[in-house]
This record gives structure tokens, C-alpha cells and sequence, in this order.
């Protein structure tokens, strides 16, 4: 990724020397962070140093280089977090700086990086994933990101794998990200993104039900499965149909019965029940999961028993908002689940 393509030689080897500088300026103010003989003044000016180069224009490609390098020379990895957090700010705020041109050159980098980092740290990859959803909310010509991302992280099969806790983690903030306000995009941009968002539902749950019939061994790929379902859950991004279709329901429910799952499940089935709270549209959707919920009250006895006060009020919280988002349903309707209610 490069910024400097319309510039002359001469004033390429300049701009690449003045880089270089910066990259070593960059790492000399971490070596100072890090160094349990720093003064406190000298660590407190490498960090308004560091404040303000984030400001600049060279910050675009020496955070780029930055990433490129090993751990082992940006000392703890402190280095890598602030160039992540430098590219995701830059496109959050600075986006103007670039030019057209040099879009589609960042998005593939940042694409790359993300790769690299797939396996952790967690919080660099976190972050490389929110910069490319902004790009992609400020990137009118990426009109296909969804679909090219599942494409482009899915294969070759042997390496799919190794790849899909990136994905997964990119699919869970790109909905965020059409919400995020910080990033300023016309209305007409941010209400085209969420369509593209909805157009690529039925692929995202599609991907996510294999997910979960293929990694339910893996702890961490099903916990990001059920993250990655809520988020778009929350934007309404996806069909109820196709949701049914899928063994997304029956996943969250299960979730309920594993501890390292659990806190994921009962956030999913929240955010299922808002989503379905239109019952005359997601009618289907609504008697799929209003008896499994309504069962749950057993679940909740046992645990207010055993004195479990967290599996109690997570519990708790599905029951209030199952009944805040279907009380109408409820005092309008007699669907043939209610009766339950009344027998549990």
C-alpha cells in the first residue's frame, strides 16, 4: 500500500526515506515506553509523539509497515495494537487524504494483514477488521464486500480454516460498523450499505450453519459463530426464513447447556427475540422459539436453587425481554404454545 504512486521517482525515494524515519521514530517511542529506566517526562512525551503522529500522513504507510513486521522486532506487540488503531482512525476520520486510487490497494492490504494476525493477537485483529468494515462503508466501488469476503477467505478449502476466525470476526463488525455513526458518509451511502448488507443475508446465515455443523468441537469458532449471528441479528440483516432453514436457532438454545457457551447463547436468543418481535411477519420465526424459551423456566428453578445468581439473572433478562417484545402477541393472540405459559 502506497500513497506516493503519483509523485516522481526522486520524490518517491524521498517520501520511502522519510517513511523509514517515521518507522524508526515509531519504534524508538515505544523502546521508551518500555524501558523501566525511562524518565516519566521522556515516557510522557513519547506518548503525545506518538498522539500526534497518528495526525499525519506518513502515518498511513508506516502503519502499514509496521504490521509487516515480526514480533520480535516491535518488542511486546504494543507497536503492531497502535498500527492497527492508526489505520482504523485514519479511515474512520481522514479518509479524504487518500485518493481514489489508492483505495482498493488499502483495502487489499489490510486484508492481507488481517490474515496475518488471524490467530492473535486478538485485539490487533479486532481492530484490522473494524478499518476494513469503515473501508467498506466509505468504499462506494467495494459494492460486493460481503460476498467477496466469505469468496476470498473460504478458499483454497485447505486454508479455509486457519482463516475463519478472521472471517468470522469481519462478518460480526460489519453490521456494526453501518451503524457507527463517527464515520461520516452521507445517509444515502449508509442506507445503501445496510442493503448490502441484507442482500448478502442468506449467504451470511448459509455460512454460519456450516459453521456450526462443522466446528462444534471448537469452543472458540462456536462462540464467534453465535457473536457473529447476533450482530446481524441486531441489524436485521437477515431473512427469518433462511434463519429458520438453519441450525442457528437450535445452536443458541444448545449453547444454554455449556458453560463456555452460555453467555453467547442467551445474548443471540436476546437479540432472536427482538428480531421476531413482529409477529404477524415472523410468525414462524415467533413459534419456533417462544416454547423452547418458555421451557427455560425449569432451567432458571434450578439455578436460583443451586444459588448460580449469574445463569439466574441472564435468564431472567431473556424472560423480561421475551415478554416486553411479545406482550402484544400475548394479550391479542392465542397461539398454541400459550397454554404452556400457563402450565409451567
Amino acid at each position: 500500500f502506497c500513497l506516493s504512486y503519483t509523485l516522481s521517482p526522486q520524490s518517491n525515494a524521498a517520501a520511502h526515506r522519510l517513511d523509514s524515519l517515521s518507522m524508526e521514530s515509531v519504534l524508538e517511542a515505544f523502546r521508551v515506553q518500555q524501558d523501566p529506566q525511562a524518565r516519566p517526562e521522556h515516557i510522557r512525551d513519547a506518548n503525545l509523539w506518538l498522539e500526534r503522529f497518528q495526525s499525519t500522513t506518513e502515518a498511513w504507510t508506516v502503519a502499514d509497515g509496521l504490521l509487516s513486521l515480526p514480533a520480535e522486532q516491535v518488542g511486546n506487540g504494543s507497536a503492531h495494537v497502535f498500527a492497527a488503531q492508526t489505520l482504523r482512525a485514519k479511515i474512520q476520520y481522514d479518509w479524504a487524504e487518500l485518493p481514489p486510487q489508492s483505495h482498493a490497494a488499502l483495502r487489499d492490504s489490510l486484508l492481507a494483514h488481517a490474515v496475518r494476525y488471524s490467530a492473535g493477537p486478538q485485539v490487533v485483529l479486532t481492530q484490522l477488521c473494524l478499518a476494513v468494515a469503515t473501508l467498506a462503508l466509505h468504499m462506494e466501488a467495494w459494492g460486493q464486500a460481503v460476498p467477496e469476503l466469505i469468496g476470498r477467505f473460504t478458499s483454497p478449502p485447505a486454508e479455509a480454516l486457519a482463516k475463519l476466525p478472521c472471517l468470522l470476526e469481519l462478518l460480526t463488525v460489519m453490521p456494526e460498523e453501518a451503524e457507527n455513526f463517527k464515520v461520516a458518509v452521507m445517509p444515502r451511502r449508509r442506507d445503501e450499505f445496510r442493503g448490502l448488507l441484507r442482500g448478502a443475508g442468506p449467504q451470511v446465515v448459509a455460512l454460519l450453519g456450516q459453521v456450526q455443523e462443522q466446528c462444534r468441537g471448537s469452543s472458540p469458532l462456536v462462540q464467534a459463530c453465535l457473536r457473529c449471528t447476533a450482530s446481524w441479528l441486531k441489524a436485521k440483516s437477515v431473512p427469518a426464513d433462511c434463519l429458520m432453514a438453519s441450525p442457528l436457532v437450535g445452536l443458541a438454545f444448545a449453547a444454554l447447556d455449556d458453560q463456555t457457551l452460555f453467555d453467547e447463547g442467551v445474548e443471540m436468543l436476546v437479540e432472536l427475540v427482538h428480531f421476531s418481535k413482529e409477529a404477524d411477519s415472523h410468525a414462524q420465526l415467533v413459534a419456533g422459539i417462544m416454547p423452547p424459551v418458555l421451557a427455560l423456566g425449569r432451567r432458571y428453578d434450578a439455578a436460583v436453587q443451586a444459588g448460580d445468581e449469574e445463569v439466574a439473572r441472564a435468564l431472567v433478562r431473556l424472560f423480561t425481554e421475551t415478554g416486553e417484545q411479545c406482550l402484544h402477541l400475548l394479550l391479542t393472540q392465542q397461539p398454541e404454545w400459550l397454554p404452556r405459559l400457563a402450565g409451567r
